[in-house]
């Protein structure tokens, strides 16, 4: 983490076009209602991948 947080700091800072043009492909971006709680999910991927972290 340490080192992303340091090339995100070398980085210059978003020019205004560019987090217009995040903003809009970002506001596509949604959780379906029926799909299962974001904690169920990540219960579903530990359990799953138990077998191979052992």
């Amino acid at each position: 983490m340490d080192d992303m947080v340091a090339i995100a700091d070398a980085l210059p800072d978003m020019r205004a076009e560019s987090r217009l043009r995040l903003d809009r492909a970002m506001a596509s971006v949604t959780r379906g209602a029926d799909q299962p709680p974001l904690e169920a999910l990540l219960a579903t991927r530990d359990r799953l991948l138990e077998p191979v972290a052992a």
